[in-house]
């Protein structure tokens, strides 16, 4: 009994943590690159790891904080493209044709951009390989999403991303 209430109050702090976060990105009240950093980690981290529901409620906040995040800072960018590819992994697709355009126009500026380095990239290339793993029917533009994800292999900064992209190429 007592771990029950124990989780209930991690859940319960979690929510307000959460809470916090989205009223600071709705207000702008986040200035500092590190603030928008831990803010967009702890939301990767709990996208990545929770139940369904509380998936759904959260993922589009992500979003609207991802398309408001307006940085150069390579460790926010990659933060961002970690996310979006677990939005491409676990956004059901009938939802995910409503964010497709936002995200994937944001992982192929990232692969074009020459002044972002091999980590981000590779974070970017992974989503995109989750985006053709999970959600490539939704797309008329596949040829060219395809092009840009098989000009970027083999990964070679992030070997954790690379097992992952090298997954999902075979499996596609």
């Amino acid at each position: 009994m007592k771990e029950i209430l124990i989780l209930i109050k991690v859940k319960v702090i979690i929510k307000i943590i959460i809470f916090i976060i989205l009223v600071q990105i709705k207000r702008k009240i986040m200035e500092s690159d590190q603030e928008k950093l831990t803010s967009i980690c702890f939301l990767d981290d709990y996208l990545d790891y929770s139940d369904p529901t509380a998936f759904n409620m959260v993922y589009p906040d992500f979003v609207k904080l991802a398309v408001a995040t307006k940085t150069e800072n390579e460790d926010i960018l990659q933060s961002l493209a970690y996310g979006y590819g677990i939005l491409c992994k676990k956004v059901p697709k009938d939802k995910f044709r409503g964010i497709q355009d936002k995200i994937m126009s944001f992982l192929i500026g990232i692969a074009d951009n020459q002044n972002i380095g091999g980590y981000t990239k590779d974070n970017a290339m992974g989503a995109i390989g989750k985006y053709l793993y999970y959600q490539a029917n939704n797309t008329n533009d596949l040829n060219q999403i395809m092009n840009v994800f098989l000009n970027f292999l083999p990964l070679k900064e992030d070997l954790e991303e690379s097992k992952v992209v090298f997954k999902e190429f075979l499996c596609y």
